[in-house]
């Protein structure tokens, strides 16, 4: 089986989590947890072959390998934000051990031990998608909505607070105004996801008088998409 074809599995509070990665941070981990058995856990580290990521995410092979290597390297210092069962905030490392295989043009990456419980189906609540379904998206916004929403298929609707966008998406700071996270982040977003995914989106934005509340985000299934893979 291709990496792309490889599922995604991971814990709402993962989906729901605070956290700020690039794209190619956000695709390496993507491409290390499609190797997960979700249904155990993770036996050890893992390792990113430059070839998958390249045919699953479109790029030529020396420009893949450079990306999994600067990701790698750019991971080891990230750190991830989640409210635990007390509504703390807490913060752990995503991983904690990474090396280079020049060799072999590959990267192995180990995940955090606090991590590993929110990369399977051991919990009740989880979201769960194909890499396909993300793997030709160019922003990390596109990723984050898609599996925000993507946990919401079944319900057809989501609401979310600005607030709520701002906080996980780590917009703080970033744009002022809701004009820029719409034009930035949301609409670019469900452009990206309508047209690579399994997924039809839209929204609407809830005001509060001159104020942005927040947004509807209505979902459904996109069988066309659905077909062509």
């Amino acid at each position: 089986m291709s990496l792309s074809e490889m599922r995604i599995s991971k814990d709402n509070r993962l989906v729901e989590a605070g956290y700020r990665l690039t794209l190619n941070e956000q695709r390496l981990v993507l491409a290390a947890i499609a190797q997960v058995d979700s249904r155990k856990r993770i036996a050890g580290p893992i390792t990113v072959h430059a070839k998958d990521y390249a045919a699953t995410f479109s790029l030529d092979i020396k420009h893949a390998y450079t990306a999994i290597k600067e990701s790698a390297d750019e991971l080891y210092e990230r750190d991830i934000r989640y409210l635990d069962k007390h509504k703390e905030s807490t913060r752990m490392r995503w991983i904690y051990k990474r090396s280079y295989n020049d060799g072999e043009g590959s990267v192995t990456i180990a995940f955090s031990p606090e991590i590993e419980p929110y990369l399977t189906i051991l919990s009740q609540k989880f979201t769960s998608y194909s890499l396909k379904h993300v793997s030709q998206f160019n922003s990390v916004y596109s990723i984050r909505i898609y599996e925000m929403l993507k946990q919401y298929e079944r319900i057809g609707t989501r609401r979310v607070t600005q607030a709520f966008l701002r906080d996980r998406l780590e917009l703080e700071g970033k744009y002022t105004r809701f004009t820029n996270i719409k034009a930035r982040v949301l609409d670019p977003s469900v452009e990206e996801i309508n047209l690579h995914s399994d997924l039809n989106v839209s929204y609407e934005v809830e005001r509060k008088g001159r104020e942005v509340g927040g947004v509807l985000f209505s979902i459904s299934p996109n069988p066309q998409q659905a077909l062509s893979f």
